[in-house]
């Protein structure tokens, strides 16, 4: 029996009832490839008979996740010193260097699932880093490795149901503002939709006890979940405990959706309820609550559409066209950013939206928003034309319905750098990344910047290196899937598109390893975990494939910042797979 067919089959004890000349029946554990697609009796060898009988290839290639993990380790033989660094495998740990060690054996005994079910999440059409992660563990698998079992699946954090939302009563009104200049100051930087003046407006009615606002279920509500909103984020505004303000905002999100309850059945669906539902996406965003935002947002697209939200509308007054553009760029770049850290399928289609998001506001818009908030819509657009090309992105490199040759690829991605560079000619050079670090401070050490501007840069510029992550990821992972093991790997990337890629991914690594240092980070940046797990994530691969790479020693480094830093959005929906980060894919020396 060769050290392959040890792995899948196994020898029963010999039973005391049977004869000495008995043979002792053997459990297989596996079937081949050939066996398993016909349904056919295998006898786990490698080549199997019926294969070797019929001459036709044998191979274990399917990723296998049946039966005990003790028999699923596949056992290479030993390599000789210079190709034994491929059954490495990098572990990561919380403090210290890098560290090589073979891979753990799993402990789990009798896992039963389906490869049908391990699989249903993972589908064509995914732009997500985990579908990108199970490739790379599928390729793993195959050569005898394999990533933790937790990596491809991430639970949301639950917020438990907290009192009887009937006897819910607001914070004292001086917190109540402290809750809505966080929002419009810190928290909601390029989703801009509420006027400042008329919510502060409506706050004062409600604590002057104005019944007549009372009437309107929705502006309530709106009211409600913009606070949430501020509350959660005024933890990192003012280096304050999380868990305190998630369970202030989770008070509020209740009450929120009680009054927002009380509008279900009016029909045409108002202005003010869809800016109400896209208020509590944004909550339970930051609250990590992904799946239910998910939803949330999707009731929003569809209140939007049944009034044609997705449209240029010209009758409107300045006050009801500005909250319909800022609301409907706001749904679309969270259905972006929600698609593809999800990996399920966008809800707005670019081919039916006629809406515009112009920089230059008309004169009446103008007065209505005041000098400073006019600035900051420069940056909503900016923000809103990158995510455009997220979308783009996501349409054109990850479709469901085809598989794309090298091709048809390569051909999308110059296409996509065409928008790209658009987009950077039409961006003010404030939002765009400078070429290089900065040799002696930074610009803030000469003048000063507005936190609210601060912030914005600091959004979009992390937004645009994962653009561009996403955009080359694919050329990483066809190289490293089109890597025979066994074969001397490559010294340096053979294409100019992966070293964009890592170097994108290294801009976003030290913006993480910023962060480590950075007391105002914390769960909230839900966006910021997606993009440094996405970075970490490309740094490892590219590791793992190129052993002599001339700057390794550095994105090592970069690595464990980066990680440190990540630790810090413990609160976000990557917080358990950064699991697969300490353990990490096999890395040779």
């Amino acid at each position: 029996m060769t050290g392959h067919a040890a792995t899948r089959g196994v020898i029963s004890p010999p039973n005391p009832s049977m004869g000495s000349g008995s043979v002792p029946k053997k459990y297989v554990t596996r079937a081949c490839d050939a066996c398993k697609k016909r349904k056919s009796k295998c006898d786990g060898l490698e080549p199997c008979a019926r294969c070797t009988k019929s001459r036709i290839e044998c191979a274990y290639r399917t990723l296998y996740n049946r039966g005990s993990w003790r028999h699923l380790r596949r056992k290479l033989p030993v390599q000789p010193s210079s190709t034994a660094a491929t059954t490495a495998d990098l572990t990561l740990p919380a403090e210290g260097n890098l560290t090589l060690s073979h891979p753990a054996e799993p402990t789990v005994e009798g896992v039963e699932e389906s490869t049908e079910n391990e699989n249903a999440v993972i589908s064509a059409g995914d732009a997500s880093v985990h579908n990108f992660l199970h490739k790379v563990s599928e390729h793993l698998t195959l050569i005898g490795q394999a990533l933790p079992r937790t990596l491809l699946r991430w639970e949301e954090e639950i917020l438990n149901t907290v009192g009887d939302r009937s006897t819910f009563v607001f914070p004292p009104r001086d917190t109540a503002r402290e809750y809505l200049n966080c929002y419009f100051e810190h928290a909601n930087v390029t989703y801009r939709y509420l006027l400042r003046t008329e919510t502060f407006a409506i706050l004062d009615r409600v604590y002057d006890d104005d019944e007549a606002v009372f009437e309107h279920p929705a502006t309530i509500a709106i009211l409600l979940f913009a606070m949430g909103v501020g509350c959660i984020w005024l933890a990192s505004r003012h280096s304050r405990p999380l868990t305190k303000q998630k369970l202030k905002s989770n008070h509020l999100l209740q009450a929120g959706q009680t009054w927002l309850d009380k509008t279900l059945g009016k029909f045409p669906p108002t202005l003010d309820m869809i800016k109400a539902t896209v208020l509590k996406c944004q909550l339970e965003c930051a609250a990590s609550r992904h799946n239910s935002a998910w939803m949330t947002l999707g009731m929003a697209v569809r209140l939007g559409q049944i009034i044609g939200i997705e449209r240029e509308v010209a009758s409107t007054g300045p006050s009801e066209q500005f909250s319909r553009k800022g609301v409907f760029w706001a749904m679309y770049m969270l259905d972006r950013y929600l698609s593809v850290s999800l990996g399920r399928p966008m809800a707005l289609r670019d081919e039916d939206i006629t809406i515009a998001c112009p920089t230059d506001l008309d004169p009446e818009t103008i007065t209505l928003l005041g000098p400073q908030e006019t600035k900051v819509w420069l940056g909503v657009v900016a923000h809103a034309r990158l995510t455009r090309i997220i979308g783009y992105t996501i349409t054109r490199l990850y479709p469901a319905s085809k598989h794309l040759s090298d091709d048809a690829r390569d051909q999308a991605v110059t296409e996509l750098e065409r928008d790209l560079q658009e987009w950077e000619n039409q961006t003010p050079s404030f939002f765009l990344p400078p070429e290089q670090e900065p040799l002696a401070g930074s610009q803030h050490d000469f003048y000063a910047i507005p936190w609210i501007f601060q912030r914005q840069q600091k959004t979009i510029t992390a937004a645009y290196h994962f653009t561009c992550i996403l955009m080359y990821r694919g050329d990483l992972l066809r190289e490293f899937l089109h890597h025979e093991p066994g074969t001397p790997a490559p010294s340096q990337p053979s294409s100019a598109r992966i070293r964009h890629c890592v170097n994108h991914a290294m801009a976003i690594a030290r913006i993480a390893a910023n962060i480590a240092d950075d007391s105002t980070y914390n769960g909230v940046y839900w966006t910021t975990s997606h993009f440094v797990f996405c970075a970490i994530s490309v740094l490892l691969v590219y590791l793992a494939l190129y052993h002599a790479a001339e700057d390794r020693g550095a994105i090592e480094e970069m690595v464990e910042k980066a990680m440190k830093g990540h630790r810090k959005l413990d609160s976000s929906y990557n917080f358990r797979t950064q699991r697969l980060l300490e353990a990490g894919p096999p890395l040779p020396p």
